[in-house]
C-alpha cells in the first residue's frame, strides 16, 4: 500500500493534515446547517444542537443516527446534553452524516 511506503513521521504528518482538512470542512458544513460548532484541534468536533436544558431533541437525533449506523457521542454526562461529539471521518463518512442530518433537521 502507498501508506506503507511513507516513513512513520511522514505518515503521521499526512494523517494530521487530512484530519485537519476534514475537521474544517465538517465544522463548516455543520455551521451552514445552523449548528454551533466549538473550536477543536482534535479528531472530533463538539456540535450544539439545541439550547442548554433542551436535551430531548438531541437524544432523538442521536438515536435516529445510531439506528442507521452513525454513532455520535452524547455529552449529557459532561453537562452538555444539548451537544453531540462527532468524530471527524473521511469525506464519504462525513457526507453520509451530513445527508442524514439534513433529513433529521428538516
Amino acid at each position: 500500500s502507498w501508506a506503507g511506503s511513507l516513513a512513520p513521521a511522514e505518515f503521521e504528518r499526512w494523517v494530521i493534515a487530512r484530519n485537519a482538512e476534514q475537521r474544517a470542512a465538517l465544522a463548516s458544513a455543520l455551521r451552514s446547517r445552523g449548528l454551533t460548532v466549538f473550536p477543536s484541534q482534535t479528531n472530533f468536533v463538539l456540535a450544539q444542537f439545541s439550547g442548554p436544558g433542551d436535551n430531548a431533541g438531541v437524544a432523538r437525533i442521536e438515536a435516529a443516527l445510531c439506528a442507521i449506523g452513525i454513532v455520535l457521542r452524547p455529552m449529557a454526562g459532561y453537562g452538555l446534553g444539548h451537544c453531540l461529539r462527532i468524530t471527524v471521518g473521511n469525506p464519504d463518512e462525513n457526507r453520509r452524516l451530513l445527508a442524514a442530518l439534513d433529513l433529521l433537521l428538516a
